[in-house]
């Protein structure tokens, strides 16, 4: 199943820890990984230049699933295998938006090598909690605004989703100031690795529930239950890349957490509704989060799990970051938790 991450997509808050102290950090320097982050940008564009049956053939071995990928679900033009493909294939890449992009994407894509680096630790630490995985194969591609795309043992960067902030094409595209707040180079580690653990190691197991139960309270959870594992594979990422916030947005989190847990509990059952529209209320991305101040972020909700998931490891320092996710009930980890802000 083709999963998708799309784009519109030294302060540790409020642990009571000192900076000095970074819980999150282990000792992964003996642990070794080895990959490469492959220019896919550059086969595909050879391939609609120079198209034969010997390089399309060439592609399906190098990329054996992400190639189709990239051709049915992002640039929608059918499989390589259809007969008008490589005309499709070299009047899209020749089009002047497509040659517009690869421009613009030049300096993202000449930080291959920072990138490198900033996923090998990510990886380090990633194989601290999970020995047993094997690192994705992965690559990089111009394409669509599709920011991480996830297929089997495979993983896209889509660099056109990180030219940063300011970036004028974006403007241009009429992209809302909290979406380009995430669309820069540092954020491509996060959306990496939350979308290697959403659509990869740990899906939604229960329809479009993380949990048995299906309320707002289990989605804040399952969504902080994720962002408690990308803060694990980023110990040393500031949290304004990691959540996408500004520092202020940050602070204001961290001084209203025992607010913005009062009016969920205290409102009328609120942590247990069903309602789709509240659950996206608190979770989905926006300019604020509407029942709170405009000073607030958008996915508080998210934020609040963080914290939740936060506690329940902190007062089970046996449960491993394996045990977390096998658990079904999003009421056991509440529970266990001991959360009182």
């Amino acid at each position: 199943m083709k999963r998708f991450y799309f784009l519109p997509l030294c302060i540790l808050l409020a642990l009571g820890i000192s900076c000095n102290k970074n819980p999150y950090k282990r000792d992964v320097s003996s642990i070794k990984v080895d990959f490469e982050i492959y220019a896919f940008e550059d086969d595909i564009l050879d391939l609609a230049n120079n198209f034969s049956e010997e390089k399309r053939l060439a592609m399906l071995e190098k990329y054996p699933d992400f190639f189709e990928t990239f051709n049915e679900w992002i640039l929608k033009i059918g499989t390589s295998n259809d007969s008008a493909y490589s005309k499709k294939l070299a009047e899209y890449m020749n089009s002047e938006e497509v040659k517009t992009m690869y421009e613009l994407t030049i300096p993202v894509r000449e930080r291959r090598e920072e990138l490198q680096k900033k996923l090998q630790s990510a990886f380090q630490y990633y194989l601290y909690y999970f020995p047993e995985k094997t690192i994705p194969q992965i690559c990089t591609f111009v394409g669509n605004g599709t920011g991480i795309a996830v297929d089997s043992s495979e993983v896209g960067i889509g660099v056109d989703s990180y030219l940063g902030a300011d970036a004028e094409i974006y403007r241009a595209m009429g992209l809302a100031n909290f979406t380009r707040q995430k669309m820069y180079f540092n954020r491509i580690p996060v959306d990496f690795m939350r979308a290697l653990a959403e659509y990869s190691d740990f899906p939604m197991q229960f329809g479009d529930s993380f949990f048995e139960e299906d309320h707002l309270l289990a989605h804040m959870i399952g969504h902080g239950r994720y962002m408690f594992f990308v803060k694990s594979m980023l110990p040393m990422e500031h949290d304004t890349v990691i959540w996408g916030y500004t520092q202020k947005q940050l602070e204001f989190c961290e001084k209203s957490e025992r607010e913005f847990w009062k009016y969920f509990v205290g409102n009328n059952q609120l942590l247990f509704t069903s309602n789709r529209m509240d659950i996206k209320r608190f979770t989905d991305d926006g300019p604020f989060t509407h029942a709170f101040t405009r000073e607030s972020p958008a996915r508080i909700g998210q934020w609040i799990g963080f914290r939740i998931v936060e506690s329940f490891m902190k007062n089970n320092p046996n449960v491993t970051m394996h045990d977390l996710f096998a658990i079904t009930s999003a009421q056991e980890i509440m529970q266990r938790a001991k959360y009182n802000p």
